[in-house]
């Protein structure tokens, strides 16, 4: 599904997912009915059904746009044109490349990712999309990123693959206390500037002296 930005020219499905989203991380999955999705969107409750089969179909399109989302932007640090190729230092080297797949993200990721935070203990859909789908994704992208480093001498030898399930764990608790920091009033710039902090911080460790 393509969405954009503009709800206004959206199609209707594209409403009632978009809708969905921000009413999702507003309020919860279970505490968002149809008929309030239905009332947001401006359509009749029984319109929303001939879109999505319930709500289940809505979150199962949201975790499917937010994989797709992931792996497009993870396919844009694969490019050999990036701008911090040149670089030798391994943190700057991974910080831009961190703030190259965030511009890459699709608008909606942020809210998605705070429906995540709230759902992966409540919702199956969302704990199985973490251990079946989104684990691994992340700990194979981050390995991959590590041994190209390696092989470009910006990092010392380690476990690659145990490196990058331990980024992978911490990178998830930094989100959620990202996300938290968000919700709680904070702006993106100061969210994105304590997740960085960190993020330099753990890949300093392995710099090669």
């Amino acid at each position: 599904m393509t969405e954009t930005e503009d709800f206004d020219t959206q199609t209707t499905k594209e409403k009632i997912f978009t809708a969905a989203v921000r009413l999702f991380a507003e309020r919860g999955f279970h505490g968002t009915s149809i008929r309030e999705l239905a009332r947001e969107v401006g359509i009749k409750e029984s319109s929303v059904y001939n879109h999505f089969p319930g709500k289940n179909a809505i979150m199962q399109a949201i975790l499917d746009y937010h994989r797709q989302g992931f792996q497009t932007a993870s396919e844009e640090l694969t490019k050999s044109d990036l701008p911090f190729d040149d670089t030798t230092d391994p943190v700057e080297f991974w910080m831009m490349g961190a703030a190259e797949f965030l511009k890459h993200q699709p608008p909606l990721s942020q809210q998605i990712s705070i429906i995540l935070t709230n759902e992966m203990y409540l919702n199956k859909q969302c704990r199985k999309f973490f251990l079946d789908t989104m684990f691994d994704i992340q700990k194979v992208l981050t390995e991959n990123i590590l041994r190209e480093m390696y092989s470009r001498g910006m990092i010392i030898d380690c476990d690659f693959r145990k490196t990058a399930e331990q980024y992978v764990y911490f990178i998830q608790g930094i989100s959620i206390e990202t996300n938290l920091m968000l919700m709680d009033g904070k702006n993106e710039a100061e969210r994105q500037q304590h997740l960085f902090e960190h993020i330099a911080l753990f890949i300093g460790r392995l710099k090669k002296q």
